[in-house]
């Protein structure tokens, strides 16, 4: 089993998180490479598997999320219910509420606006893991539709706080925004609707 680099194991994964920052921050996703990332960190491409796995997952944490939000948001819906809404907006604030998170969420942002690839490969993992996973958990006929509209809704709020850093959206607790807009989007899940 590998043991890593023998000298300065935190400073290298440090630099390897700086590079892909940079790396990230002025290429589109795509073109952004192991190799090239390992070549601006003066390291092997393996010190990059070794670390983090795989791109996805020095992706994952050069964005400065701490864990897979895909899997906090599956885990925040649960079986649904009441307080699924303030659940799910609990755990997105959480994903984002760091400066350095909500920096990069700009960087993500960009990205999928700017370049039609990356924005296809996302579309694409974003649909198959999280609007078709819970749409089967919420079940119905119209489920991947409710679904896709709280994402929005949601979106849209995070656009708001952590892009345009609107007072007071951006700055109330999360506790407190989570509490205010969590029954909204139960409403919106699991409210009859009204399609007369």
């Amino acid at each position: 089993m590998p043991t890593g680099p023998k000298a300065s194991r935190g400073e290298m994964k440090e630099t390897i998180l700086t590079a892909a920052r940079e790396l990230f921050s002025a290429e589109e996703y795509p073109k952004v490479t192991v190799r090239s990332i390992a070549a601006r960190a003066g390291c092997d491409p393996g010190m990059i598997s070794y670390y983090f796995g795989s791109k996805v997952g020095l992706f994952r944490e050069s964005m400065s999320l701490p864990t897979d939000p895909i899997e906090s948001i599956l885990t925040a819906f649960g079986e649904g219910g009441p307080g699924t809404g303030e659940r799910l907006l609990t755990v997105v604030m959480d994903v984002w509420e760091g400066v350095s998170a909500s920096t990069n969420f700009q960087v993500l942002a960009r990205s999928l606006l700017e370049n039609e690839n990356t924005l296809f490969i996302f579309r694409a993992w974003f649909d198959r893991n999280l609007f078709t996973t819970l749409a089967n958990r919420l079940g119905g006929s119209d489920s991947k539709v409710r679904i896709q509209l709280v994402t929005g809704q949601v979106m849209g709020i995070c656009i708001l706080r952590f892009i345009y850093r609107f007072d007071p959206l951006a700055t109330i607790p999360a506790t407190q925004l989570a509490a205010y807009y969590g029954p909204l989007i139960d409403q919106q899940l699991f409210a009859p609707a009204d399609l007369g």
